[in-house]
């Protein structure tokens, strides 16, 4: 999912040739791991029922939780701020 959102603001920054080299040498480079979200899904769509935030940073709070790990995000964006002052379900969303 974070591959897909960066791929399309790529494009849309550039053009979708330019992105796609990109993302290609991304891949290439193993800096990052892919992950399949499948295992993810139901935890991302929990996470989703309760609150009003992207389905991409679902996804990336599930993952994270999953590496017991900590999400964390570039730019904390409006709804994501409401989320975390409600504290809404620590037991998903502690971070």
């Amino acid at each position: 999912m974070a591959i897909l959102e960066t791929f399309y603001i790529l494009c849309r920054k550039s053009s979708w040739e330019e992105a796609k080299v990109k993302i290609d040498a991304l891949i290439k480079s193993n800096i990052i791991k892919i992950i399949p979200i499948s295992n993810l899904i139901e935890h991302a769509a929990l996470i989703k029922c309760e609150r009003a935030i992207a389905i991409a940073d679902c996804l990336t709070i599930a993952l994270a939780k999953s590496l017991n790990g900590a999400a964390i995000f570039f730019d904390r964006e409006k709804e994501l701020e409401i989320a975390m002052k409600k504290n809404l379900s620590r037991k998903v969303l502690s971070f």
